[in-house]
């Protein structure tokens, strides 16, 4: 019997989870966390996100398409860790979020960006 679409759903949380859960480690690891507790980790932490997609950015005004995919894998990465971090069921999240989108209208909205 082939899993019903929300098992599925439930796979691919888990999986987005447990490579949260591997990334975070690494970051641990390699010293990237001093204290999740202080007010200013968490805005910190997103501008790093920020950093990442202005980096991107960067690297497709120079054509460097490579480039380009490893700052938004760096953007992925980064948003899994902090999301660990901060112990946010970001699996859940996500398939929850595409979820949503499949059933919102047209550019919603109806802005230009």
């Amino acid at each position: 019997m082939e899993p019903t679409l929300y098992e599925q759903d439930l796979d691919t949380a888990k999986a987005i989870n447990q490579l949260a859960a591997e990334v975070h480690q690494t970051a641990l690891e390699h010293g990237w966390w001093r204290d999740a507790t202080t007010p200013d980790t968490f805005p910190r932490c997103v501008m790093l996100i920020c950093c990442e997609a202005a980096e991107a950015v960067e690297a497709h005004r120079k054509r460097n398409f490579e480039q380009v995919a490893e700052e938004l894998a760096d953007i992925i990465l980064r948003t899994l860790d902090v999301a660990q971090a901060f112990e946010l069921d970001i699996g859940l999240e996500v398939v929850r979020k595409a979820a949503k989108n499949v059933n919102r209208p047209y550019k919603h909205g109806n802005r230009l960006y």
